[in-house]
Formats: structure tokens, sequence, C-alpha cells
């Protein structure tokens, strides 16, 4: 039925912080005991919904995608169970899925969320945020607030278009070790702020609803201190040109603004700057150092 064949990259990253090389290991990792403990459904075999845990191929044969059974009605979901609670701030999506291109067209993931919870494998969920995968793409990787899970949960709730199978790749989930404090208390000891809140699908500069909780952090920091003026930076990584990179970073921080200012924030105190991927905070040449270039920054002025 299927093809035979499929490229994948294991997530051992290596990201050089503050002048110290560090390395971050995939936790979700079937080798050290993390398994997939609750599914919608299953197409097993080759497409087993363990497979969307790194190692899971030593142990099974086969492709390290899952698939869902024929007609499976959408939602699908999986939740992983890890070893112990961890924290987690990047999350790796492989979305190449070999059956786009063997007759399967559509079949890849296409509108996924993600929970977590600290109490069991069905209850206790914490939406973190969602996204629209890019299709037929690997390495799609996004850093979120930290968070910490022993469950985490991932929902699908569309495809590209196939009728009846729903096809996502190997996931990958990390813990660089930055914890930034309030915004207040960054910007008093800084004058600038790096936020990795402000959320974003991929190549796209519309503002998701689970940014809201820093946008008002943002807008409460402003009206706290009406002293204060602020530019709003946006930054990318290296994939992709530099002038798509130019636009995409000037438009994100334009619609940040933007929601400045539609939360009470003078317009008069609020520029904006974008640098595309001119101004890295990480390794361009590791997945996790692109996560955390692509960043919204806001400066004192």
């Amino acid at each position: 039925m299927k093809n035979l064949f499929f490229f994948f990259c294991l997530f051992f990253f290596t990201v050089s912080l503050i002048g110290q090389t560090k390395k971050y290991e995939n936790l979700f990792d079937y080798k050290k005991g993390v398994r997939v403990v609750d599914f919608s459904s299953n197409y097993a075999g080759g497409w087993d919904v363990q497979f969307l845990l790194e190692n899971a191929t030593n142990d099974l044969e086969g492709l390290p995608a899952w698939c869902t059974e024929n007609g499976a009605p959408f939602p699908h979901h999986a939740t992983v169970e890890l070893v112990k609670t961890e924290w987690l701030d990047i999350i790796v999506f492989n979305n190449k899925i070999p059956d786009e291109t063997g007759g399967w067209e559509g079949i890849s993931a296409k509108d996924i969320e993600v929970y977590v919870s600290t109490k069991s494998a069905t209850s206790g969920f914490e939406h973190i945020v969602s996204f629209r995968l890019e299709n037929n793409k690997n390495n799609q990787v996004v850093k979120i607030t930290p968070v910490q899970a022993r469950w985490v949960k991932f929902v699908i709730t569309s495809n590209y278009g196939y009728d009846g199978y729903t096809e996502l790749g190997q996931l990958g989930a990390y813990d660089d070790g930055i914890r930034a404090t309030s915004i207040k208390d960054e910007m008093s000891k800084k004058g600038f702020v790096d936020l990795y809140g402000i959320y974003f699908d991929f190549g796209s500069a519309e503002i998701k609803e689970e940014s809201k909780p820093i946008i008002a952090e943002i807008i409460s920091y402003l009206k706290e201190n009406p002293e204060v003026k602020i530019v709003v930076e946006g930054h990318t990584d290296n994939v992709g040109s530099e002038s798509s990179n130019q636009k995409l970073s000037e438009n994100r921080a334009k619609n940040v603004m933007n929601k400045l200012v539609d939360g009470g924030i003078n317009k008069d105190r609020l520029s904006i700057n974008g640098y595309g991927s001119k101004q890295p905070i990480s390794d361009n040449g590791t997945e996790a150092g692109r996560a955390q270039n692509r960043r919204v920054t806001i400066r004192k002025v």
C-alpha cells in the first residue's frame, strides 16, 4: 500500500548559548521508556502510533510515522507519556509524508493542537498552543513558553484533504533551559526582552489567540510605565530567502504593535523594526537554535 522509504532526522541538538555548548536530547525517546499511551485510532504495522517517538524504529519495523484507521473521524489524538514530569519549551513536527507523493495526496496532518497535563493520561490537560503545519515538510520547530508536563497530547483537527487516512511524522520535544522572568524585570535589568509567547503559524504574520497573555503583559507593563517608549522587533531564522524573511519579520512586528495600540497604548510610544535573520542569538545550524532565533523582541528606546 505504501512507499517504504522515509527520510528522517534524529534530533540531538547541540546549541551554542552564552559561549557554552550544550546538548539537548529528545524528551520523546522510546528507548528511555516514553510511550504513546492514549490514541484515537491506529493503522498499526508500519505506521504504528509509537512511531511518533524517536528510536521506536529500533524496536518496531516500519516508517517513523503514525497513520490513523481508514475513515476514522476528526479529531485524531495521540498522548505521549514521559518517564517523569519534565519542562519543555521546544516542539518539533515532522510532516514530510511519503504517501503525499505516492497516491495519498493530502494525507498529512494540517491543523494540530497541543495540550499538557501533570495529572494523568486522560485528565487535567491544559491547552498550550495550536499550529497549522506546512504541507509535507519536516523540521517544523516552534519555541513555546516553558511548561511542565508528564503527558503531552496532540490533537489533529484536519489534514490536507485526503478522505480516509491522516498521517503525522515523528515528533520531538526539548527543554533548552531558558526561563525568562517577567517583562517588567527583564526590561528593568536589560532594557529588552525576547518574547516566545507570541505565536504565529509557520510562515505567517497573523498573531494566534494563544498570544493574548503575553500581549496583555506588554500592555500592562507599558501602562504602568507611561514614560517608556519601545521598539517592537521581528526576527526570523535563516530558512528561506533574505527578502521573504525581512518582510515576514516586519509584518510580525507591525501586527504586534497594532495589538498594543488596540489595547490602549498610544502609537507615539511605539515603533517597529524587522531584522529578518540578521540578528541571530543562537546557532542557525541547528533546529533548536533556529527556534530561539525566531522571536519578537521589545526594547526600550
